[in-house]
Formats: C-alpha cells, structure tokens, sequence
C-alpha cells in the first residue's frame, strides 16, 4: 500500500488458523499499530495477544481482504456491513474460530463468550438517545459518567456527543454542557515521563535515533513514543508533530576545516586579550578574511554564540594619546613618528589626523600642521645634497625605498621622486623622464 487506503484486514494465526477481522479508514496505519501493540504485549485483544507470545511472530499473517477509496461518502457503511460479513464467513466471533469479540460493523454487541465472563453489553444508541443525552447534558440533568452508565456506552461516547463530534446532522456540531478540563503531562497521575524527558525524546526524535531505541532506554513501550512523534500526546511540549532535523556538521566536524575547536577558543581567547589580527593569523597559518569572518561571529557559531568578539581590553589609541598624537602632528612631528611613538599601526594615525576617527578630538576635521605654505604644501625639511647623493647610492646597491625612507626619516614616495629625478636633480644629475 503506497498511498491511504480504506479496507477490511484479517490477522491469521497459522498454528491454529484462528482469525481477527478489522475495518479502518487506513489499513496502513491500523495494521502498523496491531503489530506495534502485539510486539509490545500491550494489546487489547488479550486472546490475540496470548496468542501471539506463545505461537511467535513468524507464525501470524497480516493479509488485506478489501480495498476501498476512503474518500467515498458512504465509506463507514460499506466498511461495516464487509466487516459483518466476513466475520459472518469465517464465525471469528466465536472462540474456536477466531479472535474477535464482537457481530463487527461497530456495533458492540458483544458475543454470548464474552457476555458469559461478565462484561457489560454495550448498547447501539438510537437518535432519540442522542438528543435524550443532549437535553440531559444541557439542562445539567446528569453527569456524562452518569448517563454512560444509564445508556450502557463509554464516557468518551457521551462527550462526544456533547462536543457535537458524533451524530454531527442532528447536533449540528454545536457544543453544549461544561468543559472538562483533564490533567495533562506531569499532572497526570498515570504519567511515566516527566516534561524534561519528553524534550529530551523530542530532542533524539529530531536527529533521527529508532523508536524502539528511545522507549527503551525511557522504559516506555514503543506507541508512547509512536504517539509523542505524531503529536498525540504531550501536545503542550511537542506543539504538534515532531520532525526529523537534517542536522549538518559544524566546526571541526566538516570535512573542509584548518582549526579545531580547541584551537578557534584559544585565538578567541588571545584575541580578547589584545593581540592583534595579523599576529594571529600569521601564527595559526590562516587568511586574514577568514580570521575576520569567526571573529565577527559569521562562522564557528557554536563557539562565538553567532555574535562579534569583543575585546575585553583597551586597543589601539586611547582618548588621552589622541589628543597627544594630534599634538605632537601639530609641533610637527611625521605621522610615522607618531606612530612609533604611541606603539601604533601607521593607519591608525593617518584616520584620526584625517578626521575619521576620535572625531570629538579632530571636530572631523583634517588635522592641519603649522608648517603648511599658503597653498597647501607642507614645507617639510630640504633634503641636503649628502643625503640626495647616498639615497641614489643605497638604491644603487639594493637597499628596498621603505629602508632608506626609514633611515632619513622622510616618505617613501619621496625616495622615490629623488631616484627618479623627479627631485634633487640639482645634486644627483638625474633628468626624470615622464611616461609618455
């Protein structure tokens, strides 16, 4: 059976040739919960079920007799009269027959085996009864536990009645009487699971652990947890059905990933504590982006929390040393001296004298030194003709332009000017020639 079907079924024991025949809406599901209950030896059917341990599971067949559309409108008559009709057939209402304690067509009238060991005989209600019952719920008359016991029917039947589920064309599915509240979960006094063990079997039920698994080692038959997935039962937790999760590998555990855990919780740590991004990657061999990307919380969420990392001490300029380095700019001293000075990457000064940082300080304003010409132009210190002349000299023997601008203490694109001819010609003999 691939999709819902409707049908008669029988369950046959082949050491006896014993039967039970059952109807339902879906054969798939109706069949599945007989097995479910049989392995569990919590079936209803103690017959079936003594059968069923002493003979072994080998030995029952669960064959399908009749299939119907269960979308049909007249879908409950026609099971109920095949379902008489077969036990009719194969006389399984009868004890040498078969397993079945009632005529079937879910009328309840108990065969004369079962009413000789004193169980009660349970009446078919006419519609007269319905409204009977109806009257007596509206007008506070009797009890539902009352009038089940008047009408020789089970308590669920009298508030089904009430509620306008059952014999809905003459209840018009109208509601009436008082709502009874029952007690649910842990307030239940037959309950075997706590609301914490039913998260937890939420929990395994989502990354796909068997069934019969969870209720053993929750010591609950396999339909208690059967019914938790469903969402029929515990529904105050659940909140409906539970669903299998595709759970996917995270840090260490994906098959494309440099660090470990330990290892992304130690540069967390290091990093929290003041070193530098560049000193970290460098040390743990990995892209700066990628460094950027965990600490930012964009990845290796279950460490970070999915959220940035805050250093837990002062970096970079404090209030009091940008005031300084804006001081010291101002009498004139390079940014790459104040720099040096204040422990500081060279960016650092050149956002905060450019107005884009510590903007309370600057007024986020270009800072501006004292020695600048009308124009604009800073009249920085000339560059003598010794120290043209040995610039050319160094770059002549291979020292790199950051070295000599390091030594003179001038910009790097100055040593260049002066190599090129661009500058200091007058000393150098150098005639810069401009790309054509």
């Amino acid at each position: 059976m691939t999709k819902k079907e409707a049908g008669i079924y029988e369950i046959r024991c082949r050491i006896n040739n014993r039967v039970y025949i059952g109807q339902s809406r879906n054969l798939k599901d109706r069949i599945s919960k007989h097995k479910r209950f049989l392995k569990d030896g919590v079936h209803e059917n103690n017959a079936l079920q003594n059968a069923w341990n002493k003979y072994g599971e080998e030995n029952f067949t669960f064959i399908v007799l009749e299939h119907y559309d269960p979308t049909l409108s007249n879908i409950d008559d026609i099971l109920n009269q095949k379902e008489k009709e077969y036990i009719k057939l194969y006389q399984c209402n009868q004890k040498q027959y078969g397993y079945n304690h009632t005529d079937g067509g879910q009328a309840f009238k108990m065969n004369e085996d079962v009413i000789r060991k004193g169980e009660q005989v349970s009446n078919v209600l006419t519609e007269q009864d319905v409204l009977d019952i109806r009257e007596y719920i509206e007008n506070d008359e009797h009890s539902p536990s009352e009038l089940a016991i008047i009408y020789g029917v089970h308590i669920g039947t009298i508030h089904s009645i009430r509620r306008g589920v059952n014999w809905s064309y003459l209840t018009g599915g109208k509601r009436i009487g008082k709502e009874f509240n029952f007690n649910r979960g842990t307030d239940n006094s037959h309950a075997k699971l706590t609301d914490e063990d039913v998260k937890d079997i939420v929990m395994l039920l989502e990354m796909g652990v068997p069934m019969p698994e969870i209720a053993k080692q929750f010591n609950v038959i396999r339909d208690t947890i059967w019914d938790i997935r469903n969402g029929e039962s515990w529904k105050h937790i659940t909140g409906g059905k539970v669903n299998k999760k595709t759970i996917f590998p995270v840090g260490e555990n994906t098959s494309s990933a440099k660090l470990t855990d330990e290892i992304v919780k130690s540069i967390v740590k290091k990093y929290k504590k003041g070193e530098k991004r560049s000193v970290l990657a460098k040390k743990y061999k990995i892209g700066i982006s990628t460094l950027h990307a965990l600490l930012a919380g964009g990845t290796w969420k279950h460490i970070t929390g999915g959220v940035k990392v805050v250093r837990e001490i002062q970096i970079g300029l404090s209030k009091e040393n940008a005031n300084l380095a804006v001081q010291m700019y101002k009498k004139g001293y390079t940014q790459r001296q104040i720099a040096k000075h204040l422990n500081v990457g060279n960016t650092t000064i050149h956002a905060l004298l450019n107005g884009e940082t510590w903007k309370e300080i600057t007024g986020r304003e270009k800072v501006i030194p004292p020695n600048r010409t009308v124009n604009g132009r800073r009249r920085g210190k000339q560059t003598s003709e010794e120290d043209a002349l040995e610039i050319v000299r160094l770059f002549k023997e291979g020292w790199t332009g950051a070295a000599i601008a390091k030594r003179f203490d001038i910009s790097l694109s100055h040593t260049y000017d002066i190599k090129h001819g661009k500058k200091c010609s007058q000393y150098t003999g150098i005639i810069y020639k401009k790309n054509v």
